[in-house]
């Protein structure tokens, strides 16, 4: 009657034991699922182009770089943004206009952020019942961003237009104050710029030369209206509507 208990007692303890272990493996799973599938949403989107906001502090980060990331160049646009730029900056000392290298490092503070939250989700729910509830919480966070930038199209509120010819330079330095000389503008290079007033985002895409711009819609037929009057000397011919 005595030793019936000691019996017991491993029994329960290893009961105990299994019980526990699924919402551990479970937890673990979720988790590990949502660092997959982060990374399987951003790696198609490094050959990414910044554009307009994210044009704008990839060349503040590129300045910073080549000012040796002086506390000066560290504030972009007036932003409190210098930890963040600085990190960016830090990026572009080795290969300066690597956007790919840009969004590595914005990679590695969402999963830094996304450790931070999971810490704090055991703070706020302590109870081991809840492994669950918390993983499932911290893959929410970590997917939330890259989902949004993988699923939400912004490019109905652009228009895209390529032009080309022998007098397309002369033509577009009419209304465009950056310097398209094939020795400081080449095949691959991009800006933000204004044309006529106009903000646009150009691309070169070849060396015949053939550049791209991206309008915004509500102001594409007035460039289109600068680019018939700049280019009427030279001859303008529409290839495809």
């Amino acid at each position: 009657m005595i030793d019936t208990p000691s019996e017991v007692a491993p029994k329960a303890t290893e009961s105990r034991v299994r019980v526990g272990f699924l919402p551990v493996s479970a937890a673990r799973l979720i988790l590990l699922l949502a660092a997959v599938a982060a990374v399987a949403l951003i790696v198609p989107h490094l050959g990414y182009i910044p554009m307009w906001d994210g044009r704008a502090y990839a060349e503040c980060a590129v300045e910073a770089s080549l000012h040796a990331l002086a506390p000066f160049y560290l504030r972009c646009w007036g932003h409190a943004s210098q930890f963040y730029l600085g990190l960016l900056a830090i990026s572009q000392l080795f290969d300066r206009g690597n956007a790919a290298a840009l969004i590595i490092v914005n990679a590695i503070i969402l999963a830094i952020g996304a450790a931070g939250f999971h810490r704090l989700t055991r703070v706020v729910f302590p109870d081991d019942a809840q492994r669950v509830d918390r993983a499932i919480l911290s893959a929410v966070f970590v997917l939330q961003p890259p989902l949004l930038a993988s699923v939400v199209d912004q490019s109905h509120g652009r228009t895209l237009l390529r032009v080309c010819g022998p007098h397309i330079r002369d033509a577009l330095a009419k209304g465009a104050p950056i310097d398209l000389h094939p020795r400081a503008f080449k095949a691959g290079d991009t800006a933000a710029t204004l044309v006529s007033h106009i903000p646009v985002h150009l691309w070169q895409i070849d060396d015949r030369p053939t550049y791209e711009f991206a309008v915004a819609r509500s102001l594409a037929q007035s460039f289109w209206r600068w680019l018939e009057a700049s280019a009427a000397e030279y001859g303008l011919e529409l290839v495809n509507r």
